[in-house]
């Protein structure tokens, strides 16, 4: 009895030394794809730091617009590669984005004919990309607050209001850790002051009127450099027949709501039924919108009629209490989804009931490692958008931890001609590369996890159904 429990404990050490360096050669393979693909942005690629001083004076131009993303440390690459994806369905020319460092991108300004089309294309977009916070339209920069001030005074911004008001950031770390929890506010005040000296009459201080009845404008202080603009709006209004703000919710101050979430995630965060393993929202619309913008280009390159972005069929075979569906039907796809658990599907309908939306088809419940059934003609998914589960928390058929690779590969051989989103630790991009014929069209890192679109077409994916054992 004691020698068959020392080699139960024997061959356990041994898979899970196995498992870890399986793991180890993984995240090795993650970080040499994303490298690869990041490399492959050419002239949209980030730098790694801010531009210097003299670069950024020069490269900011009176209007041309600041754009400036959600860009936490995580996941800031994510919605880098979202507004790429934009601006390439855009058609944009790539000497009209400039990705200035930290989260900043510029576009150009002015051109005519197709140029200006494609501009005027991505800002129709910028309201439904989850990692656009701020639009700003360009007045002026400078490497200080009293330079600014003189450019503001030779050329002061146009006003459309009677009212005007000031919001103002700071886009890098200031704060001394000796001195915490206090933060030197930098040019801030003096800047207010001298502003209203510039602008007249006028200023409105928070709550003292509505976004509609002033003019924003925007500061935004770099480590490098100041610029000032028209803070812009990014309509984000809920469709008709979603749920509305809750009353009890306060009025925004002036130009606050121009930096607002999307309509939907505030809701979604106080749904009836959430667990700590749920996908971020605004990960998860990014998500969609990466698989969305991939499945589209890739159409196109087929010679296939390009079908309407906003209206994809989105499912989530993983769904959980429901983000990724929610975020889909949100963005105006037709979403749906199925998870194994039929206490998570019954809850979730409560939390689609809270946002006003429901999805089409009925969610169901299935087991992801299991081949899915073929859909009826027109029903399949154009897009698999998916957070597997994962980690200590989770465990495998054989009781070991959960890496989500058994279902990367199951949807990957359901779903041929899908293009397929999974936030998924490594082993699980392994396990993608590993199904015949899958192709990696994007690959972002979020920490410690990857964020991979893959697409399988639609004959590769049956040779691998029919060659998978019952």
């Amino acid at each position: 009895m004691a020698s068959f429990a020392a080699a139960k404990q024997s061959l356990q050490a041994a898979a899970k030394v196995e498992l870890h360096q399986r793991t180890q050669a993984a995240k090795r393979l993650a970080r040499e794809s994303a490298e690869r693909l990041a490399k492959a942005a050419g002239a949209w690629a980030e730098p790694e730091s801010l531009l210097g001083q003299d670069e950024m004076l020069q490269t900011c131009k009176k209007d041309d617009t600041l754009l400036v993303l959600r860009a936490p440390l995580r996941t800031g690459a994510l919605f880098a590669e979202e507004l790429r994806g934009a601006a390439r369905h855009a058609g944009l020319p790539e000497a009209l984005l400039k990705p200035l460092g930290g989260g900043l991108w510029l576009l150009r300004g002015g051109g005519t004919g197709a140029a200006a089309a494609a501009r005027d294309a991505l800002l129709a977009q910028l309201p439904l990309l989850a990692g656009v916070r701020l639009r700003l339209a360009l007045h002026a920069a400078a490497a200080d607050g009293p330079a600014l001030l003189t450019a503001v005074a030779a050329t002061p911004p146009r006003r459309e209001r009677p009212g005007w008001t000031l919001h103002y950031e700071q886009h890098f770390p200031s704060a001394d850790h000796n001195h915490l929890p206090f933060c030197h506010v930098g040019v801030a005040p003096a800047l207010a002051i001298g502003l209203h000296s510039a602008l007249g009459a006028g200023f409105v201080g928070g709550g003292g009127a509505s976004d509609a009845d002033v003019d924003v404008v925007g500061v935004l202080e770099t480590k490098n450099a100041l610029v000032l603009g028209a803070l812009l709006p990014l309509p984000r209004a809920p469709p008709a027949g979603a749920a509305p703000p809750e009353a009890s919710a306060p009025p925004a101050p002036p130009g606050v709501g121009r930096s607002a979430l999307p309509w939907w995630v505030p809701r979604w965060e106080r749904r009836p039924f959430d667990f700590s393993a749920s996908l971020d929202p605004l990960i998860a619309a990014a998500a969609v919108n990466l698989a969305a913008y991939a499945h589209v280009a890739a159409t196109a390159a087929q010679g296939e009629k390009t079908p309407p972005l906003r209206s994809l069929r989105v499912f989530d075979p993983c769904m959980g209490s429901g983000t990724v569906v929610a975020a889909a039907a949100a963005l105006g796809h037709p979403a749906s989804g199925s998870d194994k658990s039929d206490d998570f599907v019954g809850r979730s309908a409560d939390n689609f009931a809270w946002l006003g939306l429901a999805p089409a088809p009925p969610p169901s419940v299935h087991d992801a490692t299991e081949p899915f059934p073929e859909a009826a003609d027109g029903a399949a998914p154009d897009l698999v958008v998916c957070n597997p589960p994962w980690g200590k928390n989770f465990k495998g058929a054989g009781g070991e931890k959960e890496t989500g690779s058994a279902i990367v590969a199951s949807v990957l051989k359901s779903f041929g001609g899908a293009t397929c989103c999974f936030i998924a630790p490594a082993l699980a991009l392994e396990a993608a590369l590993a199904v015949e014929g899958a192709a990696l069209v994007a690959h972002v890192r979020l920490g410690g996890v990857e964020a991979i679109v893959v697409r399988v077409e639609e004959c590769l994916a049956a040779k691998e159904r029919e060659l998978s054992p019952e």
